[in-house]
């Protein structure tokens, strides 16, 4: 059964709900181009987040430039609308301000799904891959 999330208003980004270690509500821009899940520094101080290890540093490579590397860990869960991951691999790093979000969505949570946009509806469908071995349709 799919599961569907809507869409927030926000610039020209695709920004969805997300609850982050079961208590922190966020609002996080849904990048299919970003390999990992990234919580802006703002937003986890303000909600107190932290990461749990295995701990890696890699460099955080934007359209712009290479940044400051950053610590990856892991998010002991990420959950939109009724689906929910544990040990999600994911960062904290300064996002700039003129965003206005709290973090972005990355293939870290996104390829454990088929992921579809559905703009006539305003809604961010997640489903269940289909079994290894077989193509979808």
């Amino acid at each position: 059964m799919p599961t569907r999330v809507p869409l927030l208003r926000s610039h020209a980004l695709v920004v969805v709900w997300v609850t982050v270690n079961g208590t922190a509500d966020l609002r996080i821009a849904v990048d299919s181009g970003s390999v990992f899940t990234i919580i802006s520094q703002r937003a986890a101080a303000r909600t107190g987040l932290t990461l749990s290890g295995p701990f890696h540093q890699i460099p955080l490579v934007t359209a712009e430039r290479v940044t400051a590397p950053v610590t990856l860990g892991r998010l002991d869960s990420l959950q939109i609308g009724a689906v929910s991951l544990q040990n999600v691999e994911a960062g904290i790093a300064q996002l700039p301000a003129v965003l206005d979000i709290d973090g972005i969505l990355g293939l870290s949570f996104l390829r454990h799904f088929r992921v579809t946009f559905e703009f006539d509806t305003a809604s961010l469908v997640l489903r269940e891959p289909p079994p290894a071995g077989r193509a979808s349709r």
